[in-house]
């Protein structure tokens, strides 16, 4: 979305970040359900005039995709570009805040039924729903970051008054001093503020794919190892069999320093996106309580959520 918030508010999408927002794609579209992906697609694709301009094989082959985006990724395109809805609606952040949101309310268990051997306390519900807000609010920060340009009156200021004052270094000049007076610290003095203003223009957007930027790839693949670093640590060793390591592409990792791989659920990848699973071992039912006493029986009691 960060890489996508300056095209929705000029209507205009180069195919540089287009390819970037495809990988993105495909990541969330190997962690989702076909009919999962759709929901969520609908608001990042689906914003291209005309819709038509932002088909893709994605959602019916995710392998034949990456293949070809892999293909194309460092092909120039010159300035080709999609034209996208500029008009406020919702956007793919808050759907997936929403969906979190709800997962955590279904695993809630109930303070007196304790009807969810899978659920975790109520005392902890509050705690992961404040963390949700605090989450929307940080994309909301994100995402005025990126939409707020840097001021044209400004810009032109400081380039102005920066021209103005290197263009009066030779009348205050005193020869007397000698050569590196007048000109070995003037120079340093023009690099440093030249520097200093190029930074300043550098910082104005610090998501992206430079190597100032801030490494968004690199802090989710962090994620990913821990997530496999708890559930060992947990015992829950269907947790880590549910998903599969996938080395990173040659021609991706170029532009992401330090990431090896990525997660895909396993019944995505094996199935090539064709099976509406999730959890790749036999479902159990949500309910397991009757007279307000657990059924004993020899099921593994974990949700579909876990």
């Amino acid at each position: 979305h960060a890489r996508m918030v300056y095209s929705l508010e000029h209507g205009d999408l180069p195919a540089e970040i287009q390819k970037l927002v495809d990988w993105d794609r495909f990541r969330i579209r190997c962690l989702t359900t076909k009919a999962e992906f759709r929901d969520l697609d609908r608001l990042v694709s689906g914003t291209a005039i005309p819709q038509a301009a932002w088909e893709d094989s994605l959602l019916l082959d995710p392998k034949g995709f990456l293949k070809e985006m892999e293909e194309d990724f460092f092909q120039d395109h010159g300035d080709d570009s999609i034209e996208v809805s500029a008009e406020p609606g919702l956007r793919l952040p808050v759907v997936a805040i929403y969906q979190l949101t709800q997962v955590l309310y279904r695993n809630v268990n109930d303070q007196r039924l304790q009807d969810k051997r899978y659920g975790m306390a109520e005392r902890f519900f509050s705690g992961m729903a404040s963390r949700m807000l605090q989450l929307n609010k940080i994309l909301n920060t994100v995402v005025q970051i990126v939409s707020t340009p840097l001021p044209f009156p400004y810009f032109h200021l400081c380039k102005s008054l920066l021209f103005v004052y290197f263009l009066s270094f030779p009348f205050f000049i005193d020869i007397s001093l000698g050569i590196w007076a007048n000109c070995g610290e003037l120079c340093c003095l023009t690099i440093a503020l030249l520097g200093l203003d190029s930074i300043a223009t550098e910082l104005e957007n610090p998501f992206g794919c430079d190597s100032n930027d801030l490494s968004i790839a690199d802090d989710i693949h962090k994620l990913e190892k821990e997530t496999l670093f708890y559930s060992r640590m947990i015992g829950d060793i269907r947790l880590e069999d549910s998903f599969l390591w996938i080395p990173l592409p040659h021609r991706i990792a170029q532009i992401c320093p330090g990431v090896t791989g990525y997660f895909v659920l396993k019944t995505q990848w094996e199935s090539n996106g064709s099976s509406p699973e999730v959890y790749p071992f036999k479902r159990i039912e949500r309910e397991i309580i009757t007279d307000a006493e657990f059924v004993h029986d020899d099921r593994d009691h974990m949700s579909e959520d876990s």
